[in-house]
């Protein structure tokens, strides 16, 4: 049977990738690998010869399994933190017996700090999964063009369900772009009313002097080029549904007033007529304006303000839902693709330009570029590059660019320990010179050297 040689049992322990840690049953170190001592930051001779409890006394480790082992004389095993705090580690330590008494102990040490990553990233995703369920469940009417992954959007949905259920006024508000018409167009398919008229009017569209017949309609003869049969205003149309109506805000005051008494006594007169209609409808309204600040400049009537603002939301922005990104990009990308008859998809490169981009014209800006990507790009295959000058630098996010006056405290003051310390190292050749030259124990220089990966 063939032995080994110290060089070459060392040589053996390090093909191994897990840390591999001995000590003899006093718990004096006798061997470890080079994965090991990457977990501890530290030379082997610092370590071999030495008892574990002087080596946690000097700080360059935290706990021992070892010593564990031998005092309760069975197998340990637990999770602990490398000493710079950045890996999880799986330590087992297993007693070796020889004449019934322990006479080795063989510690393994494993990292699953990515494995932890994965289980909290699965945890987080089943959360998730199970409120996407229990959404799809709660509202079977969702359509396709809804898309979203983000928890805030999830929530947002929820809520707006149960707002859908009610009969009560909508005022959605939030920037352009952010799929108000969407969600509105949402509530009315998860409605009481969705098998009744759905009529969507922007008014903010519509000339002012329009506006008015537009929405109310008008008798025959009631004023210059007026259609001889009169006609039939959205209200009208959108008895015994739903009418939506986009940019409230920019409705004039007369108008305003008018809005008021169809909430209120459920009735329209056309113009130039002499009689009330009677209708029934649900009033959906959105607008990117703060409403509340045109109520205290009286730009907005304050009664009506409050008869649209009985259920409202806002809608975030495209960059505060930064996980929707890349599902609305796919859904844009298979939609040309369909269009234009292509087959294209995003390298990892694009799809990195475009999460890390501000959107600031929201949804209708991607879609936008998304479907100049598809035109203009002949390759199949999307490249970062061949995108990246659509996107002005001042709205592409990096860890500096939002606000080059933030910096990061905790990185400078320890860069600035480093450095320190490496200046003082310049003169010191021994932990102990080192610990006094920076007035601090033994212990805490051991640690401050196992933070900054400094070998001494």
């Amino acid at each position: 049977m063939n032995t080994f040689n110290e060089e070459e049992f060392q040589g053996l322990l390090n093909c191994i990738q897990d840390g591999v840690f001995i000590t003899d049953g006093i718990g004096t170190v006798v061997a470890c690998n080079d994965a090991s001592l990457s977990f501890c930051y530290s030379k082997r001779e610092n370590l071999i010869g030495k008892n574990m409890r002087d080596l946690v006394e000097e700080g360059f480790f935290d706990d021992s399994v070892a010593l564990k082992v031998i005092e309760r004389n069975s197998t340990v095993t637990e999770m602990q933190k490398s000493l710079t705090d950045k890996l999880d580690l799986l330590v087992t330590g297993t007693p070796f017996y020889k004449d019934g008494k322990i006479s080795y102990v063989v510690i393994t040490e494993r990292d699953v700090t990515e494995l932890g990553k994965l289980e909290r990233k699965l945890n987080q995703l089943k959360e998730i999964t199970e409120k996407d369920l229990y959404y799809q469940a709660s509202m079977p009417n969702i359509k396709s063009e809804l898309v979203f992954e983000s928890p805030v959007m999830l929530d947002l949905i929820s809520m707006v369900a149960r707002i859908s259920a009610s009969d009560a006024t909508v005022l959605i508000q939030g920037e352009s772009g952010t799929g108000k018409s969407l969600i509105a167009k949402f509530i009315y398919q998860n409605s009481l009313r969705k098998d009744k008229p759905f009529v969507e009017l922007n008014c903010g569209a519509i000339p002012e002097n329009l506006l008015e017949s537009e929405l109310f309609g008008y008798e025959k003869g009631a004023f210059t080029g007026a259609n001889n049969k009169g006609k039939i205003g959205l209200f009208e149309i959108a008895n015994g549904g739903t009418i939506f109506l986009d940019e409230i805000s920019t409705i004039p005051p007369h108008l305003q007033v008018k809005i008021l008494r169809v909430l209120q006594e459920k009735e329209i007169m056309r113009v130039g007529g002499t009689k009330y209609i009677p209708i029934d409808i649900r009033i959906i309204s959105a607008t990117n304006s703060n409403l509340e600040d045109l109520v205290k400049s009286g730009e907005f009537r304050k009664d009506l303000f409050y008869r649209l603002n009985v259920c409202s939301f806002t809608m975030p922005s495209l960059k505060d839902r930064k996980e929707d990104i890349a599902p609305l990009c796919e859904f844009f990308l298979e939609k040309f693709n369909a269009k234009y008859r292509c087959n294209k998809i995003l390298s990892s490169s694009a799809k990195k330009i475009l999460h890390c981009y501000n959107w600031p014209g929201n949804i209708r800006e991607l879609e936008n570029i998304m479907e100049r990507i598809v035109i203009i790009n002949n390759a199949d295959i999307i490249s970062g590059e061949s995108i990246s000058t659509l996107f002005p630098m001042s709205n592409l996010e990096s860890a500096n660019h939002n606000n080059p006056t933030v910096i990061d405290l905790k990185s400078e003051m320890d860069n600035f320990e480093k450095n320190i310390i490496l200046s003082k190292m310049k003169y010191c050749k021994t932990i102990t010179d080192l610990a006094v030259s920076l007035s601090i124990d033994k212990s805490t220089a051991t640690r401050k050297l196992q933070k900054h990966k400094i070998k001494l």
